[in-house]
């Protein structure tokens, strides 16, 4: 088993030019004796100069090689191979230095631009692999003065550049770099809640100070306090929401809306609720837990606020979608058909199983599934069982194998 703890990187971004140049120690735990090969995924333009660990260490990284995860379309598979002096420890340090274009990306969420640049997993602009788990960080960001740093993370101006350091364990990190960023702070006590934005009019900005605080108190109402003291709100710039949003843990970044009707409210309330819903693996049919849930939750606080009609409206929009489509158990994630079943069906089984055990019943069940931080459905279901019962438990298992 390997465990990667934290990496402690420099990372040089060159806008005018769409690449970075990435100086990265990796603090990794052996749990197994003889791990021989360690495997991580890299952007695929990148050319490494070299990795070490008590001396240069060899390595693959072959040009024709496709990625092992289909959220990290544009990587390749970087193998390390460690000699038995090293793969006998129980820690290691591993350095490595690398540098390249991050352009013409399959999915265009990250980027490297003047005027906007997005860093993250979907580029695999660090060396990453999702099986290795959770982590810390902290990054020095070294680009142009007039440029501004927020990222997933506690982010600080220094007189060199920027350090983002995260000290809660996470699966990504996300950086965003722009010379048009502005802030304002929605929220100032716990759990504080700060927007970055290039540009927003008064409307929504209003709005996603009301709805935002509205949505995380209820949340937390109804699934606990996490442990995240303030949410980061990103709202994207028009050029850049083709790809959509994504949320991290206290990190929101949302599509712009002039609309502010009935599907905004949901779509907003589905990314706060992944503060609570983001624990299960996102590589495979596990991911239910966090998309279904979270839509499920937008859909129940959508409930609260627009009434049960409306709440009707969508439930009927979502069960006329799911004929035919296969099961959650075992689902492939990178199924044609994944975004049906986990924005679709996920919620109306749900339903169907907060209608048999009660609103009331079925909200002790999600809080207490979210206090353990449930990361597979075998969790979810002994929750259930203990909150609910058995037949409760082998009931809803058979729809999630349906």
């Amino acid at each position: 088993m390997v465990r990667v703890n934290n990496y402690k990187i420099k990372l040089v971004v060159a806008p005018e030019k769409s690449s970075i140049a990435v100086e990265a120690s990796i603090r990794i735990n052996l749990e197994s004796n003889n791990v021989e090969c360690l495997t991580f995924n890299l952007h695929k333009e990148f050319s490494v100069d070299y990795v070490k660990a008590d001396g240069t260490l060899s390595f693959d990284f072959p040009c024709d090689d496709k990625s092992s995860n289909p959220f990290m379309p544009d990587a390749r598979s970087l193998k390390i191979f460690l000699p038995k002096k090293l793969s006998r420890r129980r820690s290691l340090l591993l350095k490595l230095k690398y540098s390249g274009p991050v352009k013409d990306l399959t999915w265009e969420v990250n980027r490297v631009t003047w005027e906007w640049t997005e860093l993250g997993i979907y580029s695999a602009w660090f060396p990453v692999n999702m099986k290795y788990g959770e982590f810390t960080y902290s990054v020095f960001i070294d680009v142009a003065s007039s440029h501004t740093v927020v990222g997933l993370g506690e982010i600080k101006k220094t007189r060199k550049g920027w350090l983002l350091v995260r000290k809660e364990k996470v699966n990504d990190i996300v950086i965003i770099i722009s010379p048009k960023l502005k802030t304002s702070i929605l929220k100032k006590p716990e759990p504080r809640i700060i927007l970055y934005y290039v540009e927003l009019n008064e409307a929504l900005k209003n709005y996603l100070r009301k709805e935002a605080e509205w949505l995380t108190e209820k949340y937390r109402n109804w699934f606990g306090i996490t442990s995240t003291k303030g949410t980061t709100f990103i709202v994207l710039p028009r050029f850049r929401v083709k790809w959509g949003g994504y949320t991290r843990k206290g990190f929101v970044v949302l599509c712009p809306e002039e609309k502010l009707d009935d599907g905004f409210f949901r779509y907003l309330a589905h990314e706060i609720a992944h503060l609570w819903w983001l624990n299960a693996p996102t590589d495979s049919w596990e991911d239910w837990l966090n998309e279904s849930f979270a839509e499920y939750s937008a859909l129940i606080a959508l409930r609260e606020k627009w009434g049960n009609e409306k709440f009707q409206e969508f439930i009927r929009r979502k069960s006329e979608k799911i004929q035919d489509l296969p099961s959650i158990v075992g689902l492939r994630r990178d199924d044609e058909k994944a975004y049906q079943v986990l924005y679709n069906k996920g919620p109306v089984l749900l339903n169907r199983l907060e209608g048999r055990i009660g609103k009331e019943e079925f909200l002790k069940v999600l809080n207490e599934t979210s206090a353990a931080n449930a990361r597979s459905t075998s969790e979810f279901l002994n929750v259930l069982r203990y909150k609910s019962s058995v037949e409760d438990k082998d009931w809803f298992q058979k729809l999630l194998e349906t």
